[in-house]
């Protein structure tokens, strides 16, 4: 059931998000100690600490765990689209209470990967586990295919420059789509 990214990673880090530090600690202890995947789960208590480190890309987030509704009750779809802009590509499991349903169902409808109910959490940690793996595996088949596509652009790009005689309206060099590589090289 392992995808492509979990065997070839040696940890896979994971940011929570989460202002009760209770919750926090039983969703990472169960994180650390009962996965045969090797996590590394950093807490953030606040949105803007969670702002901080995504924006800053000191390190490396493999997945987000967010609680929506303890991080700001007032508006937890502003928390969501915050998180979300900030992550890019980070797959974000959202995190809340059965009251919360069906705001987590529109957070999913606008790119969240995954949901898991606290009440389940208690009663199955390991739906917790599945979101976060089945989430890694899609996030790493959705960015294969961007750059499988980038590739076959790149190529067709040329293949026109070629057959025009260099004077295609596009530089040679220039790709149409800025693929994961081509943003860390700029």
């Amino acid at each position: 059931m392992k995808g492509s990214f979990i065997m070839k990673t040696e940890h896979v880090n994971i940011l929570l998000v989460d202002t009760h530090a209770i919750e926090a600690s039983k969703v990472k202890a169960f994180l650390e100690q009962h996965s045969e995947l090797p996590f590394c789960v950093s807490h953030c208590a606040s949105r803007s600490t969670a702002l901080q480190v995504l924006k800053g890309k000191s390190t490396k987030v493999d997945a987000i765990i967010l609680d929506l509704f303890l991080i700001d009750p007032t508006n937890p779809k502003e928390t969501y689209k915050l998180i979300h802009d900030a992550a890019g590509d980070t797959p974000i499991i959202v995190m809340t209470g059965r009251k919360g349903h069906a705001l987590a169902c529109e957070v999913t409808a606008e790119g969240a990967s995954a949901v898991v109910v606290r009440e389940r959490f208690e009663a199955d940690p390991t739906r917790l586990l599945d979101a976060i793996e089945f989430s890694l595996i899609r996030a790493n088949l959705l960015r294969e295919l961007k750059e499988n596509n980038a590739e076959e652009i790149r190529y067709h790009k040329q293949m026109l420059h070629w057959m025009t005689g260099g004077y295609s309206m596009e530089a040679e060099s220039e790709p149409i789509i800025k693929t994961a590589k081509d943003k860390n090289a700029a």
